[in-house]
């Protein structure tokens, strides 16, 4: 069981922000939000990308980004947007470019 599922409940968007809040002291720590952004339950994929800090950054954190930006959950959708958009342009170029493949893809 993932720590933020454990956190499921009545107080697990605070806890999730306050996760946030420390891996902020550590942007590398962002990654450990990775297997919560794949999580079952689209609160938690949610609740986990809101927590990534803007100064979180690396390839596998972004790449998880650009997938749950594909999401079925529309609030899934929009946080990994919000999200990437906060990362600067290094990140959003590498977004802008995956979305650009998958409208390709959809027409194809």
């Amino acid at each position: 069981m993932t720590l933020l599922k454990a956190m499921q409940g009545e107080g697990f968007a605070a806890a999730a922000k306050e996760l946030g809040r420390l891996i902020e002291q550590d942007a590398t720590a962002a990654v450990d939000l990775i297997p919560a952004m794949k999580d079952a339950d689209p609160a938690i994929r949610r609740e986990a990308i809101v927590a990534v800090p803007a100064g979180a950054s690396s390839e596998p954190l972004v790449d998880a980004l650009i997938v749950a930006a594909g999401d079925a959950e529309p609030k899934v959708r929009r946080a990994a947007s919000v999200t990437l958009g906060r990362m600067g342009p290094g990140p959003q170029a590498r977004a802008s470019a995956a979305f650009l493949e998958r409208i390709a893809g959809a027409d194809a």
